[in-house]
């Protein structure tokens, strides 16, 4: 997984990686900075853009991770992302800041939530504000 992620001492000018984002609150490549109900200055990161960044994190913590890349055909409403290491199921949704959780998608995660697996919803600011970041280091409970 090496090149995937670094973690430099400052500011390098390369913003496009998990660790930079969440340090320095850089863009990924492509999103832009609105004012908007997440507050001034929030990035607006597109689903893909955050899916991208989640996915690399994950990868570079570990997690093994799984993403339906086309779900036609699929029951609707099954999350995003399922991520799994050392005993710890992880179910994600994700959604731009403008996002809506369909009630089908809701659904899966209440119902998700109330077994063994952790599910959770996730917008770029819980990405921006280290939330995801927090979790995914965080040990079997």
């Amino acid at each position: 997984m090496a090149g995937l992620l670094h973690a430099p001492v400052r500011p390098t000018g390369d913003y496009d990686c998990p660790c930079c984002i969440a340090r320095f609150g850089a863009l990924l490549p492509g999103a832009r900075r609105t004012a908007g109900k997440h507050g001034n200055g929030a990035t607006q990161m597109t689903e893909r853009q955050l899916q991208d960044a989640v996915v690399r994190l994950a990868r570079m913590s570990g997690w093994l991770v799984y993403h339906t890349h086309d779900s036609r055909g699929s029951a609707p409403g099954f999350p995003d992302l399922c991520l799994a290491r050392e005993g710890r199921l992880v179910f994600a949704e994700l959604k731009s800041a403008r996002g809506r959780v369909t009630p089908a998608q809701r659904l899966w995660l209440d119902t998700l939530r109330a077994g063994p697996a952790e599910a959770y919803l996730w917008h770029p600011m819980d990405w921006l504000d280290g939330t995801v970041e927090r979790l995914l280091k965080r040990s079997v409970t």
